[in-house]
Parts: structure tokens; C-alpha cells; sequence
């Protein structure tokens, strides 16, 4: 447990790279993931400062800059969390945040730690004004869109991913959790045929809107899917699909004008 604020931290996972560039002081940060700056991931690519050291998970490298403190991502390996806390270099597990509940506890936690509470308390307030507002538009809607993520490899995102706490907020159906699938998986052609499906929903990862659609309309089967031959399909941001920072309110945001233009 910490005595004091740390004075010095270093980040290993996004959302908390997120979270720390809007809570904390540049000073307070060491440096952050190497995702920080990936424009096709990360929210504050444009955002992190010049002087903010951005870093793998190497061990040697983070020994040696003597952090107070290390944000550490949940799907870490066990290896660099015991050559850490050996170390006797506090560490903080992130966990896998789900749910915007998840993520307000996540950042009052982050912002009680670091001593920037009052921040934290301020962006979560900004997270409920702005999850409200969707709220009150979203509940206006007389019938419920029936949505389903699919990966071009033919996985789905159901129970306990942040897409499906996306689509309850966007009030609409995630096809997949109605299905009964958890987590990321393998979304069985033969239910994708039967569904009853009003828009799929892809990542725009490394390939732009044409050529997703290009590539679904060349696979006969998938021409099956009423949601497919009807050009029902929204192409998400990456960043919009992984964030469980902050900016999750924007993809929950971007995908109720997407399903309901």
C-alpha cells in the first residue's frame, strides 16, 4: 500500500494512458504504453506530450526509470508483475472494465491514488451528463435495432464486452448476448443466417469502409445476412470498439447516430 501519492508512475495499458492524461499532472507521468500514440487505438495519439517517454512492457527499461508506481494491464503476464513487486515497485492491476460502472470505479480508484480525486470526480461527472443525454434521445426510440458485431475471422463480441454495454446504452439488441455467447467468440454461421439482424458492425482496423464491404459481398453466404445485402453495415472506429477510458462515452455516442440516421 502507498504512504503517499506516488510522484512518478508508469503506465502498461491504454485505457489508464487515457484516463492519466486527463486526471494527472504531465509531471506525475513517466512514461506511458506504446499504444498511446497508435492513431488507429488510442484517443490522445495527438494528445500525449512531446517530453512522455512511451514504452513496451520491458522490465529492465522500467527498473530502471524507478517508478513510484506502475498501472498495470489485467491480460499482463505474471512474469513482469513478480519481477516488479520483487523489485519492490508497487503495482496496480487494472482490470478488465466491461462496463461504464467498471470504469468510474476504475477512475475515482486511479484519481484517489495519484491524490487528483477532485479531477476524477469531475470526469466522471462529465461521463454521467453525457451518458444522460444519449440516455433520454436513446429511450425516445419506439423499436429497438438489433445489432451484431462480426470480425472479418467470424467472431462476435457477446456477454461482458464493452460492445455489448455499448449497444444497452445505445437501447438496442446485441444479437450475439441474445444468443446467449459470452465474451469474444466464434459466432456460428448457421445462427448468423437464422438471426433476425437490423446492422452489422465492424472494426475499420487497417482496411477502410470499401474494402470491408468488398470483402463481405465476395462470400456468397454472408450475402445471406439481411443486414449484409441491405448495405446495413457501420464500420467502427478501432478506437471507438477498445476504448474503456473516458472515451468510451464517444463510441457509445457515434453508434446510436450510426444506427439510428
Amino acid at each position: 500500500m502507498l504512504k503517499q501519492a506516488p510522484k512518478k508512475v508508469i503506465s502498461l495499458s491504454l485505457n489508464i494512458d487515457e484516463i492519466l492524461v486527463e486526471i494527472s499532472d504531465t509531471n506525475q507521468i513517466l512514461a506511458l504504453s506504446y499504444l498511446s500514440t497508435n492513431k488507429a487505438l488510442s484517443n490522445i495519439y495527438d494528445k500525449v506530450d512531446t517530453n512522455t517517454l512511451t514504452i513496451f512492457t520491458n522490465p529492465e527499461l522500467i527498473l530502471s526509470l524507478k517508478p513510484d508506481l506502475v498501472f498495470i494491464s489485467y491480460f499482463a503476464s505474471e512474469d513482469i508483475k513478480n519481477i516488479l513487486i520483487n523489485s519492490n515497485i508497487p503495482i496496480y492491476n487494472v482490470p478488465n472494465i466491461v462496463s461504464i460502472n467498471e470504469l468510474k470505479e476504475t477512475i475515482y480508484e486511479v484519481g484517489s491514488v495519484l491524490d487528483k480525486r477532485a479531477n476524477a470526480v469531475s470526469l466522471i461527472k462529465q461521463i454521467d451528463d453525457k451518458l444522460k443525454n444519449i440516455e433520454e434521445k436513446a429511450l425516445k426510440q419506439k423499436d429497438k435495432k438489433r445489432v451484431l458485431y462480426l470480425s472479418l475471422s467470424g467472431y462476435t463480441l457477446g456477454k461482458n464486452t464493452s460492445f455489448d454495454e455499448i449497444t444497452k446504452y445505445a437501447n438496442a439488441i446485441n444479437v450475439a448476448s441474445e444468443l446467449g455467447i459470452n465474451g469474444f467468440s466464434e459466432m456460428p454461421l448457421e445462427s448468423l443466417l437464422k438471426a433476425e439482424i437490423d446492422f452489422i458492425v465492424l472494426s475499420e482496423y487497417q482496411m477502410s469502409k470499401k474494402e470491408v464491404m468488398d470483402y463481405l459481398y465476395a462470400k456468397p453466404l454472408y450475402n445471406q445476412v439481411r443486414a449484409i445485402s441491405n448495405g446495413n453495415v457501420i464500420v467502427m472506429t478501432n478506437k471507438d470498439l477498445v476504448s474503456t477510458s473516458q472515451y468510451f462515452i464517444n463510441a457509445i455516442e457515434s453508434f446510436y447516430i450510426e444506427i439510428n440516421n
